[in-house]
């Protein structure tokens, strides 16, 4: 174990690329998002029609928002 754990830069960065930038390069090779339970705005208000066209920016702000807290919490699961 000691002479595998022997570095020449001890306590130095492994890169200096941000996780962000290295992950956006191959973000293109995942599926996209897709779920029967979670889907856009347009899918739910075709399933549940709306009575009154008025609330619609407001029920799409609420729904955008709730997804979008949901959404990342099932990546962790």
């Amino acid at each position: 174990m000691q002479t595998n754990a022997k570095y020449d830069n001890p306590g130095q960065p492994v890169t200096n690329e941000k996780k962000e930038d290295s992950v956006k390069e191959f973000s293109r090779e995942y599926p996209p998002f897709k779920s029967k339970y979670i889907v856009s705005f347009e899918e739910f208000i075709e399933g549940y029609p709306i009575v009154d066209e008025r609330v619609v920016p407001y029920l799409k702000a609420a729904y955008d928002k709730n997804t979008s807290m949901v959404i990342p919490y099932l990546f962790v699961l």
